[in-house]
Order: C-alpha cells, then structure tokens, then sequence
C-alpha cells in the first residue's frame, strides 16, 4: 500500500522478503537500474536499491516520478508485482483504494 511519504518521494519501499525473492539482486547500495512493464505493457525504467540500516536493508524501487504522475497515484492505493510467465518480465500493477468524490451530485 503506498504511503504518502512513497508519493512524496516517488519510490517504493519494497518488503524484504519479496524483494530478495524477486528482485534482481544488489550487491551495493546504488543498485541497478532495471525494466518493469505495466498492464498496458509499457515499460518503464526504474531504479532498485536498498538502505542499509544497522543489520538489515531497506529495499526501494525509485525513479518513479513519471509513472505515479500518469496513474494519479494516492496514498491508500495498492502496488502489486509479478513475472511473466513467458520472459520474466517483472510488471507492476495498480489497485486503486482512493475514492474520488464526485464533483456535483444530483438533485430531485
């Protein structure tokens, strides 16, 4: 689920568990760059990297300022991954939780 800090800073912070377990690996803080597509199939490039905070890492998929913007992302909404089964491509979806309140409402 994102957070307001997530939109603020246009990243991701990732679980560790998932992210060791689907991520590419990184060796070093800085990361790597990488490709995910979205459900449109358009691919997006991003970076993934961790903190590293006393013994453990904090991983983050950041540089993503231009794909927030275009799904008018907002905190509550919900950032899934997976693989293709064919390529392994990771792709990102979007579960939006927001409610966007209508700009009139009907009267009888």
């Amino acid at each position: 689920m994102l957070s307001a800090s997530d939109l603020k800073s246009y990243r991701i912070v990732i679980p560790k568990r998932y992210a060791e377990k689907f991520f590419p690996a990184v060796s070093e803080p800085k990361g790597t760059q990488m490709n995910i597509l979205n459900m449109e199939s358009k691919e997006w490039e991003v970076g993934f990297r961790y903190w590293p905070q006393r013994s453990c890492k904090t991983y983050v998929l950041d540089g993503l300022r231009v794909f927030m913007a275009s799904r008018i992302l907002q905190a509550g909404d919900v950032v899934t991954f997976y693989r293709e089964e064919q390529g392994g491509r990771m792709v990102i979806g979007i579960t939006k939780t927001s409610v966007t309140k209508p700009s009139h409402q009907a009267s009888s």
